[in-house]
């Protein structure tokens, strides 16, 4: 699925290949919550919560990035590193959205 896809950074040389969940800076330290992930933009705007439209929803099958053997991969608030499968965290899905990006 990777077809050399990036974002870059304004005002940058950098390019990158993961997008920090938009609840980031509001995420409790837990193994649950994503705080990265392979994605084609530079924030993953998939969480609700007060004062946010989580504008990347619609979007989701074409944002997440599956490099892996249909997996990718995701840095979590506790600090570790897994491999994902895109379906097991779909904010789309309500149980999902609870346990992997709302703050």
């Amino acid at each position: 699925n990777w077809s050399g896809r990036t974002s870059s950074v304004t005002g940058s040389r950098i390019e990158l290949s993961y997008a920090m969940n938009v609840t980031g800076h509001r995420v409790a330290r837990s193994e649950d919550k994503i705080l990265l992930i392979e994605y084609n933009k530079t924030v993953a705007n998939v969480a609700t919560f007060p004062g946010n439209t989580p504008r990347d929803l619609v979007d989701w099958p074409k944002l997440i990035q599956a490099r892996h053997a249909f997996s990718c991969n995701a840095l979590f608030a506790d600090g570790s590193v897994r491999s994902v499968e895109p379906l097991s965290v779909d904010p789309r899905v309500s149980e999902n959205h609870e346990r992997h990006w709302k703050p």
